[in-house]
């Protein structure tokens, strides 16, 4: 990581047409630090299993249908009820169920740890981002003083060729 933010910085310093500010150094690092994404995505993964355990304290609605058709064929009857010849008998059910558990205690605790889980992750992301942000903060400030220490030096160099000439 710390080469990756150190070659960010200095790639963007080694050009001197474009000016980098310490807020344009952390928006690249935000994009590109593999730690902070790891972070990121944690909680994006915690946030979404908060849904999906509030879904278990929620009502199931199922829709069932239907359709049978029977026939029947009569050859010969002996009684009066059920005449000889064919007959269809088209049966149509619609069924449209909803359950809801009174109380459910393993998915009551499901979501409660959820909602655990998503605060941990949240403060965890948040650490991470500070963390980056001081990590991000040290290195610019580490180029910018090597930067005036080269700077520094060549002034010096700089000096002592005028008295060397002087001399």
């Amino acid at each position: 990581m710390r080469k990756i933010a150190l070659g960010c910085l200095m790639a963007a310093l080694a050009q001197p047409v474009m000016a980098v500010d310490l807020a344009q150094v952390y928006e690249l690092a935000k994009q590109n630090d593999p730690e902070f994404e790891g972070y990121r995505f944690q909680r994006m993964a915690a946030a979404e299993a908060l849904p999906q355990a509030r879904a278990g304290l929620l009502p199931v609605v199922a829709f069932d249908a239907e359709r049978v058709e029977t026939s029947q064929d009569i050859v010969s009857a002996d009684n009066t009820v059920f005449a000889s010849g064919k007959t269809d008998f088209p049966t149509t059910s619609y069924t449209l169920t909803l359950t809801q558990p009174l109380f459910n205690y393993a998915n009551y605790t499901q979501f409660q740890q959820s909602k655990s889980q998503l605060g941990q992750a949240d403060a965890e992301f948040e650490t991470a981002r500070q963390d980056l942000i001081v990590r991000v903060a040290e290195r610019y400030f580490a180029v910018l003083a090597a930067e005036d220490s080269v700077r520094f030096t060549r002034a010096e160099k700089q000096a002592v060729e005028r008295q060397l000439l002087t001399a």
